[in-house]
């Protein structure tokens, strides 16, 4: 399954898992051709909120026209946690989550 979300500058869902899911791959794309931002990532369980005890990025530069892949691990999420994130610069940052059902 593919999720696309346009990243806010305030912590914005990007991805709820319903019943398990992996994410395999998630790609932050600043589409500005001018305009540097910074991200924060957030993996929350069901039963969580997002915040610093479950932020997996911090401050992650990312370039006017850059992508970011984060693909090194894959994420196993339980039915109803989600993945957050924010911006420094809202609207300018798209964010692909590829994942799959298990």
């Amino acid at each position: 399954m593919i999720t696309n979300t346009q990243i806010a500058d305030i912590p914005t869902t990007i991805f709820s898992s319903v019943n398990e899911n992996a994410v395999t791959t998630i790609f932050f794309c600043n589409t500005s051709e001018t305009v540097d931002t910074d991200i924060d990532v957030y993996v929350v369980p069901a039963s969580g909120a997002y915040g610093v005890g479950t932020q997996v990025m911090s401050n992650l530069s990312l370039p006017h026209g850059e992508t970011f892949v984060f693909d090194v691990e894959k994420l196993i999420l339980e039915d109803g946690a989600k993945v957050w994130a924010k911006s420094t610069i809202g609207g300018i940052v798209t964010s692909t989550v590829s994942s799959v059902r298990i």
